[in-house]
């Protein structure tokens, strides 16, 4: 009798979940979606799951899939997500309809009072974030940047100086990496790390590449976060790593301290943090048309007065982290993409170069006014931004009931939505020949759809310290050029393979280069 009853148990269990799951799974049947069938309790999850495929390439085969719909339906694990591919639709998402799609959909799933760290730009929501937002933009202006300059050059120097020692085979993602730490410990929070020069890993720098680790434990604790927010949160799940966390929030608050006791004044972001917390505003320096993104729209007002407590100490740390770990790879793996592609095109490699050195011997020096008259330059840094997309997808949700022009298809508040940036960006329909490396492209006189080159994300979303990034990977790369010619070396294997158990787009292994020195700049 007892296995009559165990029997007849089962079987109610799996009728109740098998009906449980089809409800979940004909979200967008019921819709008229197109949709990628799921597997039960996986969704569309498997390949990311199962470590088959980085999390890039598993977006791009997806956005391959449906080849001619403006959307499709996906399925992270149980999640519906919406994902835009049309981007007159992506700028409805970004831009035009911003105030329907304020929101990135990771704080309902935050910690706050556990995870400081958590707190920043990217999980913050409404007018919390709009509050936060103008507050912290005034710290990326031109002329913030112009200060910040000088030390990136100082620090490009030192590179090239440890260069000097090895030319004929160098590991420029290694290299590369160390800089840009070198850049946001000196120039985000005064500390002289010096892992430019150092002969065994440091722990600011082992820590820190733990942060865009993406291993099995680390893509689990997103998704639980993401697919189960008000469980995470209740459960106290951190976003990052508990030993990424406990490092660096005693580092930025030590920073803090220390710059507030001592009374000494730098041309940094922890000054300009403790410079927000003493004043409650900083001013924008000046009018340059580049500081436009910057400033507030209607849409990025808060819409009434925030308390002050998001000056605080615990506040400034999570943005300050963000600041910092965006330093680790993202930028420094451009550069050696960069470098990559120059290498691979000699011919726009030497117009690039030449047109840096006379950017240079016109101003005798390398600062932000020299970077801006190498538009050509410019555009090489942009194409290869887009070809080698580090990000590749934008995530929003759903603030207000929402139906996309042109179309059938309406959505409700709290839905999520993904932009499928690396498909956009490799996708012949907006770019000819899209896997050519080719930085006409962004010429003046070329037109583009808009938001069909999204490296930094676009509306007031936008990254606001995208110019930072750019002013970093343009100088770093261009000092190395004045000085080198830049080719493969026969050790590094082509095609690049990437790294499974990374967030974004990074070759897994060492990248070898030959230097050339040319020495007519200098």
């Amino acid at each position: 009798m007892l296995l009559v009853l165990l029997g007849v148990a089962l079987v109610t269990l799996v009728v109740c979940v098998w009906k449980y799951m089809s409800k979940v799974y004909s979200f967008w049947e019921e819709r008229g979606v197109p949709y990628k069938r799921p597997l039960p309790f996986i969704g569309n999850s498997w390949d990311l799951l199962s470590r088959q495929v980085q999390l890039n390439e598993h977006h791009k085969r997806l956005y391959n899939s449906f080849p001619d719909v403006p959307y499709y339906g996906i399925y992270d694990y149980s999640k519906p997500i919406l994902v835009v591919k049309d981007v007159d639709l992506v700028e409805r998402v970004l831009i035009k309809d911003f105030q329907h799609f304020v929101d990135l959909g990771l704080g309902d799933g935050i910690d706050e009072q556990t995870n400081p760290l958590d707190i920043n730009l990217f999980s913050m929501t409404g007018n919390r974030w709009r509050y936060m937002r103008n507050k912290l933009s005034p710290l990326f202006t031109t002329g913030k940047l112009r200060h910040m300059v000088p030390q990136m050059k100082n620090l490009g120097d030192r590179l090239v100086q440890v260069l000097e020692e090895n030319q004929s085979q160098v590991d420029l993602k290694d290299m590369f990496q160390r800089y840009a730490i070198d850049v946001i410990a000196s120039i985000a929070f005064g500390m002289n790390v010096n892992i430019l020069q150092e002969t065994e890993e440091s722990e600011f720098r082992k820590i820190g590449k733990k942060s865009f680790r993406f291993t099995l434990k680390q893509y689990l604790r997103f998704i639980f976060i993401t697919v189960f927010p008000k469980l995470a949160k209740m459960m106290r799940v951190p976003l990052n790593d508990p030993e990424v966390n406990e490092y660096f929030s005693r580092i930025i608050r030590e920073a803090l301290s220390h710059r507030k006791q001592s009374g000494m004044s730098r041309n940094d972001f922890v000054q300009l943090f403790v410079t927000l917390q003493q004043k409650g505003s900083i001013a924008f320096e000046g009018d340059d048309q580049d500081d436009k993104y910057l400033k507030s729209e209607d849409d990025m007002k808060p819409q009434k007065k925030m308390a002050n407590y998001e000056l605080t100490d615990a506040a400034m740390i999570g943005h300050a982290f963000v600041f910092l770990v965006a330093g680790f790879d993202s930028t420094s793996i451009t550069m050696m993409n960069l470098c990559y592609e120059l290498a691979l095109n000699p011919e726009i490699q030497k117009k690039a170069r030449e047109e840096i050195v006379k950017a240079f011997k016109n101003r005798g020096v390398l600062d932000y006014d020299t970077l801006r008259d190498a538009p050509y330059y410019g555009q090489c840094v942009q194409e290869v931004m887009r070809l080698h997309t580090i990000i590749g997808f934008l995530s929003r949700v759903c603030t207000k009931d929402y139906t996309f022009p042109g179309t059938s298809l309406s959505i409700k508040a709290g839905q999520a939505v993904l932009i499928p940036t690396i498909g956009i960006h490799q996708d012949p329909a907006y770019y000819e020949n899209p896997d050519k490396f080719d930085p006409d492209r962004f010429a003046p006189d070329v037109s583009r759809k808009n938001c069909s080159f999204l490296a930094f994300g676009d509306g007031p979303r936008v990254c606001i310290a995208m110019r930072f990034a750019m002013t970093e990977i343009k100088l770093c790369v261009a000092r190395l050029l004045l000085d080198y010619s830049i080719s493969l070396h026969p050790k590094t294997k082509l095609p690049l393979e990437m790294d499974s158990n990374h967030f974004a787009d990074v070759p897994n292994g060492p990248v070898y280069f030959t230097l050339t020195k040319m020495g007519d700049a200098l």
